[in-house]
């Protein structure tokens, strides 16, 4: 064989090992762009919905898919359902007789998609109830999202917040639960113990129990 014939023979198998190692980068090239899924661990009938999130949304999705696909796979799928929405008729504050703000605050976003609005309002009563108003409220919805009255105030949470990985944050003991979540959208009220200590509490927040993620919260 002469040299001219190995030299090619040699050239083409390096063409072909660098190909193979270089597989992932050019073969998505080769393919419809209306073919390729952003995130195939998704239900296949999901797929046009998360493409058509906002583009922060998905690529926070798509972010956090790389750190731990099980949360993001969840978060993502319960997303993309529709919304729990408050009856209308059910949407006006009780404005129970006698009843005084005695504290409120405003939801905060963490992330495109661990996000909540609105105001929530503590209202106490002559006879000692207490219940929660929601007001102007929606959150994106999750996995087994509950309230929780915390002993930890905006700052606290955002030190937390600021080394958290997915499924990382847990509840205290100090934590309050309150109610599951019966909707992501709308007015709505919950009960608070009459019993529990006030002072003891800084803020309410949207906790996933199912994926320890924490959703929004709010100081007041």
């Amino acid at each position: 064989m002469s040299a001219r014939i190995r030299i090619l023979i040699i050239l083409l198998g390096a063409m072909i090992v660098a190909g193979a190692f270089a597989f992932p980068v050019w073969f998505p090239l080769t393919l419809d762009p209306s073919e390729i899924v952003l995130f195939p661990e998704l239900p296949e009938s999901l797929y046009d919905a998360f493409e058509a999130l906002p583009a922060d949304r998905r690529d926070n999705y798509l972010e956090l898919r790389d750190e731990d696909v099980r949360i993001a796979a969840n978060m993502a799928a319960f997303a993309l359902q529709p919304p729990r929405v408050v009856p209308e008729d059910e949407q006006a504050n009780p404005e129970r007789s006698g009843q005084v703000a005695i504290r409120d605050g405003e939801f905060e976003t963490i992330t495109p998609n661990r996000s909540a609005q609105g105001t929530v309002t503590l209202y106490e009563l002559p006879d000692g109830s207490r219940y929660l108003w929601l007001q102007d409220f929606s959150v994106i919805p999750g996995p087994g999202l509950r309230l929780f009255l915390s002993d930890l105030d905006g700052t606290a949470l955002e030190e937390l917040l600021d080394d958290d990985e997915p499924g990382d944050f847990r509840l205290s003991l100090n934590e309050l639960l309150l109610d599951p979540l019966r909707y992501d959208t709308g007015n709505q009220a919950y009960d608070v113990p009459r019993e529990a200590d006030l002072s003891r509490y800084s803020s309410v927040i949207i906790y996933s129990t199912e994926l320890d993620v924490l959703y929004s919260f709010a100081e007041w």
